[in-house]
């Protein structure tokens, strides 16, 4: 039988015993024509990670974006996700220039939880990438 060949469950390197909470993680669907004020109130509101799934590859209108971008300056981790339901997102020039993290195979949802147990651990982008890339 072969063996997984992500991490998972006993191998995780994530222990959340005796945690009462996880850090606040924000989900952002992308449309046509949005503006990121959605962004802009998950930054206010202490979003300390936010997983855009944007369209086909993580595609993203300009203003989104820019409010993207103003949210990782201020110090919130940003995952990029597409809404389309399969294919892997791979960090592309434009997102990983940014600083972003590509949330290669995981959906939305499962970004949303793996990025939580992350910045348990880091907020760094590169070593979150790291975490995407295995799990």
């Amino acid at each position: 039988m072969d063996q997984p060949v992500k991490r998972h469950t006993v191998n995780s390197e994530f222990d959340i015993k005796g945690m009462t909470s996880l850090p606040r993680v924000d989900v952002n669907y992308t449309t046509l024509d949005e503006d990121g004020k959605l962004i802009d109130a998950m930054v206010k509101i202490g979003a300390k990670g936010i997983v855009n799934a944007g369209l086909g590859h993580a595609n993203v209108p300009n203003a989104v974006m820019e409010s993207l971008v103003k949210a990782h300056k201020a110090g919130v981790v940003v995952v990029v996700d597409s809404r389309v339901g399969t294919g892997m997102v791979t960090p592309v020039g434009k997102f990983s220039k940014e600083g972003f993290v590509s949330a290669m195979m995981h959906n939305p949802q499962k970004a949303r939880i793996l990025l939580m147990l992350a910045l348990t651990k880091t907020q760094d982008p590169k070593e979150i990438q790291r975490i995407f890339n295995e799990y």
